[in-house]
């Protein structure tokens, strides 16, 4: 191979995306056309040009400019691009953003995170129950489980303080269930002191 051509290649420069994005562009409903396109435009900025015409698009994909202008509107309304208009030197001009992409990014995971929370929330209520089914030595009834969850859900008691209060009423061989809310008064009390 001509180590000139090579090196040349080499110094004009390399055109990137962070990983997460090549990972999760699926999640985001971005074909495989439209991470290209991405992959272009990002190329053309690299470049210099943040706003290359339709026709250089096209050339670069080997695409029709109908198709890449689709693309580019099918990018624009999934929210992954953006045409901004910047001032420079007083001259109003037009450029790609691909800021829309990380924010719709971000967003996704922000997303996963919560879901992924929930998920482990339903699964420490779930843990709760058997807990004090455990305890009891036999099934709760639907009024006990309901409270329990009214304690979990309207009363937003953490669940770490329901197994404390379970804790504590189990040790006082208290095994009634309208006394476990003075167990929690009793507990919240002197979590506000150690607090």
């Amino acid at each position: 191979m001509n180590q000139n051509l090579l090196s040349e290649w080499l110094t004009e420069g390399t055109v990137s995306l962070p990983q997460v994005v090549v990972k999760n562009y699926a999640a985001l409903q971005m074909n495989e056309q439209e991470l290209v396109l991405v992959l272009q435009i990002e190329s053309f900025r690299v470049s210099g040009n943040r706003f290359p015409s339709i026709a250089e698009l096209a050339e670069r994909m080997n695409f029709e400019q109908t198709a890449v202008m689709r693309l580019i509107e099918s990018l624009t309304q999934k929210g992954i691009l953006a045409i901004e208009q910047h001032q420079e030197n007083r001259v109003l001009t037009e450029r790609f953003s691909l800021a829309p992409l990380y924010h719709k990014l971000q967003a996704y995971f922000e997303n996963q995170t919560l879901t992924e929370k929930v998920r482990q929330g339903e699964e420490e209520g779930i843990h709760i129950y058997r807990l004090f089914e455990s305890e009891f030595g036999r099934p709760l009834s639907p009024l006990e489980a309901e409270m329990i969850s009214g304690w979990l859900d309207h009363d937003h008691f953490p669940p770490e303080l329901v197994r404390e209060a379970l804790k504590e009423a189990v040790i006082a061989q208290k095994k009634e269930f309208p006394l476990y809310r003075s167990n929690f008064a009793q507990l919240e009390r002197q979590a506000s002191k150690n607090g």
